[in-house]
């Protein structure tokens, strides 16, 4: 994390992703926006896209890199939603803001440097 003028400490790290299953497949529960490009592209998608359940670990290891273990897994209290699409063979940029001891706010932005995810985690 670095400090910044405002003592406000701002923690980034830059992920790419890769859906490697992504593929045609039309057994259920397939076809769908997360495994087929096409099925993703009818519903206005510019390709399949990452499930939340595979871009949310990485905001988990994030704050365990910067808390630690015992502090993330015994005294946080992590909140967010997803709100933007984050693409099958894209990148997520992760963002924390330290905003005081207590509370970090977290972002997490898609390839086109949009907001996917936004959140807060409370440290008790």
């Amino acid at each position: 994390m670095s400090g910044s003028a405002e003592n406000t400490e701002v923690y980034r790290k830059t992920i790419n992703c890769f859906l490697g299953w992504s593929r045609r497949n039309v057994y259920p529960p397939h076809p769908n926006i997360h495994t087929d490009h096409y099925f993703a592209q009818e519903r206005g998608f510019d390709s399949a896209i990452m499930s939340a359940s595979q871009v949310v670990p990485h905001l988990h290891e994030a704050l365990i890199e910067l808390l630690g273990e015992q502090i993330f897994f015994n005294q946080t209290d992590v909140r967010y939603k997803m709100v933007n699409p984050v693409g099958a063979e894209g990148s997520i940029t992760i963002i924390i803001i330290r905003q005081s001891p207590t509370k970090l706010d977290l972002k997490v932005n898609n390839e086109q440097d949009k907001l996917a995810i936004v959140g807060v985690a409370t440290i008790t």
